[in-house]
């Protein structure tokens, strides 16, 4: 039987008429004194790759998961599993959440000499070419119908379903989101253990946490009208064109480039001209791994004017070329078997995060 909850570090309802959002609460039993108020730019920024940014909503992240799991976190022999929203092979912002979070859990865990909570990958097998911020609650509904997803175990990507179902039997699973404002995507998975992994007999409960930074309502009788500004405001905060776009992607603090950056530029209505002239300021390992990450998302086909552009810009010009730029970003290619890529795609979370051998002053290891 599948059980599930949701917590989120901070909450707020979004104000229709003012396209603002309003008072935004702490979750109870934090501490005010450790967390920062929300920022929507941090948070804008965040989304769009900022390591600082990641890192700052992990220690959040971490603090909250202390909060709640307070006696399993102490405990050698926990039942505790945490994995990130679904993912394709492009990582998303919540894939980098995750992982900066699950750092700081684990790092803290083995200097009491503990076991490390492990890990798994919640699979997607298709991915929507279009910005799924800027949907309505229908449109989301729709579009996470239609997404197939797979459970994939990190130390043992290839294993068969028996194998998965075994190791879930008994297991609270955290998911480690960025926002909830309809409640979509956290449907789907929750849908998904319940229909789509046979051999969960009643009695072989797995409990579902759904962990978010942020929970959004609407103060309108009709929420589903106010769902795509919420998101798109906070978004685009600080993001609001191509130029900021390439200051982000191309800022010292930039992360691996994930999905969101990915279809901004692919989506953007702005002229190919422009787009060809902001290729050519692009640091060249973000070319890569945006091109890379198109064709293993598979959602090159879509814009295929643009990755023509990208392609010219990095000199690919041949498979070999193409061999040599998946040596700088590991992402599977489009014609990879499905059981190559869920491979691909576990090993990309110890891409997403290093951790310096030096230690802060408090013992836990820093992520650059």
């Amino acid at each position: 039987m599948i059980h599930t909850q949701q917590h989120a570090v901070y909450s707020c309802k979004w104000d229709q008429e003012s396209q603002s959002l309003g008072r935004i609460d702490l979750l109870r039993g934090l501490d005010p004194q450790q967390h920062a108020p929300f920022s929507p730019e941090l948070y804008s920024k965040f989304k769009y790759g900022s390591s600082a940014a990641s890192q700052h909503y992990a220690l959040d992240i971490y603090r909250t998961v202390r909060l709640l799991f307070a006696n399993e976190l102490e405990a050698d022999a926990t039942n505790l599993v945490l994995t990130s929203a679904a993912y394709k092979s492009m990582p998303t912002a919540s894939t980098a959440l995750f992982a900066n979070a699950l750092a700081l859990i684990n790092d803290e865990r083995r200097m009491k000499g503990l076991a490390v909570i492990p890990h798994i990958k919640i699979h997607r097998k298709s991915i929507l070419n279009k910005d799924y911020g800027m949907l309505t609650h229908e449109a989301r509904a729709k579009a996470m119908q239609c997404t197939q997803l797979d459970i994939v175990l990190a130390d043992h990507p290839e294993s068969s379903t028996s194998v998965v179902t075994d190791y879930l039997r008994g297991k609270h699973i955290v998911i480690i989101d960025d926002c909830i404002i309809t409640g979509a995507h956290m449907n789907c998975v929750t849908n998904h253990f319940r229909n789509n992994i046979p051999g969960l007999r009643e009695g072989d409960d797995v409990q579902l946490t759904f962990l978010f930074i942020l929970s959004v309502q609407s103060n309108t009788a009709t929420p589903d009208r106010s769902t795509t500004a919420a998101e798109n405001h906070l978004n685009h905060y600080y993001v609001t064109s191509l130029d900021r776009w390439l200051e982000m992607v191309n800022s010292d603090d930039a992360g691996p480039v994930n999905r969101r950056m990915v279809k901004y530029f692919l989506t953007s209505n702005t002229s190919m001209e422009n787009k060809v002239a902001i290729l050519g300021q692009l640091r060249h390992e973000a070319v890569l791994q945006m091109y890379h990450g198109a064709i293993a998302d598979d959602i090159a086909s879509s814009f295929t004017e643009q990755m023509e552009a990208i392609e010219r810009q990095i000199g690919i010009n041949d498979d070999r070329m193409k061999e040599k730029g998946c040596c700088c970003w590991d992402y599977s290619s489009s014609t990879s078997t499905s059981t190559t890529t869920t491979t691909t795609t576990t090993t990309t979370l110890h891409r997403m995060r290093r951790v310096s051998e030096e230690t802060l002053e408090d013992g836990t290891a820093q992520i650059v």
